[in-house]
């Protein structure tokens, strides 16, 4: 028979991890309300949703545009769209150290300073009635700025195009990666109601945020190794932090992305990505790290011109299908690879 002191530990004991199970696991979600997701965002729009136009600045300098808008299409799908272009890119600022010395080595004549690209991208993702992504097309072209400054860049005479492209099955995500004559499939575990996020697109909309909601962000980006174009990013609603945009204060949420903390690396604790959202819902402001640079979504304000005087062209087709590859034929067959085997057309 056990004595009262240890019947009593045992009671205290199961009372202390009730508790914890009640304050960390069961109380967040009903006090800080559902994480968004593309139902909330979708519903939160109005009835003809409206293009956003975007000013891209690197280290404080415009550099570029984006456009952002939604498509309803036929069997009750949405399609939301992004197309983005940067012109006079520095490469040092996008490159890591290692490359940034082979660049020096092969050109000694021109300072890494003056090699510059352009970089234009357009995304599209479909979400199904059921407000679950479906796929996604992504299209990415790197290449020489105009030709005015053309002597100016490493990539005169050069054009690289990334075509990525991925469809939901299950709770996976099956991926396709053509570049050249590389061709990539790999498949990697998604929820099935992620909300997806691209290094090059904004996010247009963050509805009904309350400070301490978190959620999990699958990131893609074209210029991530083809065996890992996704990162696994944690978002966290941290404070409520009043931006100056266009003029005035507006009052914003700060929404923080970091790294998987269950890699066990410091630097994985750092912010990623940053966003400012109105109380409407929308998103102000976005800053993205891109090794040592910052590159920065200025949401414009729709009564006033933009800063960039290159917003893209939406009514000409970015996408053009690499050599030897017809886009239309990725289906369901060509992603069908769950190995992560690159091939060769």
């Amino acid at each position: 028979m056990f004595s009262r002191g240890y019947s009593i530990a045992i009671v205290v004991f199961w009372l202390a991890t009730s508790a914890w199970l009640v304050k960390e696991k069961l109380l967040p979600p009903l006090l800080v309300g559902e994480p968004p997701s593309y139902r909330t965002i979708l519903a939160s729009e109005p009835e003809n949703p409206q293009s956003v136009a975007w000013d891209i600045f690197l280290n404080g300098r415009c550099l570029g545009g984006a456009v952002t808008g939604t498509e309803h299409l036929a069997d009750g799908i949405n399609q939301l769209r992004c197309r983005v272009s940067l012109r006079e890119l520095p490469l040092s600022e996008l490159t890591p150290a290692w490359l940034t010395a082979f660049v020096k080595m092969i050109d000694s004549q021109r300072s890494q300073g003056e090699s510059i690209i352009t970089v234009e991208s357009e995304v599209t993702i479909d979400i199904d009635p059921l407000n679950r992504p479906i796929n996604f097309l992504s299209t990415t072209k790197i290449g020489p700025p105009e030709r005015d400054v053309v002597h100016r860049s490493l990539m005169a005479g050069v054009e690289f195009n990334v075509l990525m492209r991925g469809r939901f099955v299950g709770d996976s995500m099956q991926i396709l990666i053509h570049s050249g004559d590389l061709e990539y499939h790999t498949e990697i575990d998604m929820p099935a109601d992620a909300l997806l996020g691209d290094v090059l697109s904004p996010q247009t909309r963050l509805p009904n945020l309350r400070v301490g909601q978190t959620w999990t962000v699958p990131v893609y980006s074209p210029f991530r190794p083809p065996n890992a174009p996704v990162e696994i990013l944690h978002a966290t609603v941290e404070r409520k932090d009043p931006i100056f945009w266009h003029e005035r204060i507006v009052p914003a949420l700060l929404v923080v992305y970091r790294g998987d903390p269950g890699l066990g690396l410091t630097s994985n604790q750092s912010a990623r990505a940053q966003m400012w959202v109105d109380y409407k819902g929308e998103v102000i402001k976005q800053e993205v790290s891109l090794l040592s640079s910052r590159l920065t979504f200025v949401r414009a304000d729709p009564d006033q011109p933009t800063a960039s005087p290159f917003l893209p062209d939406v009514t000409r087709p970015l996408r053009t299908p690499p050599t030897g590859l017809d886009v239309d034929s990725l289906d369901a067959d060509s992603l069908d690879s769950s190995a992560e085997t690159p091939s060769s057309p």
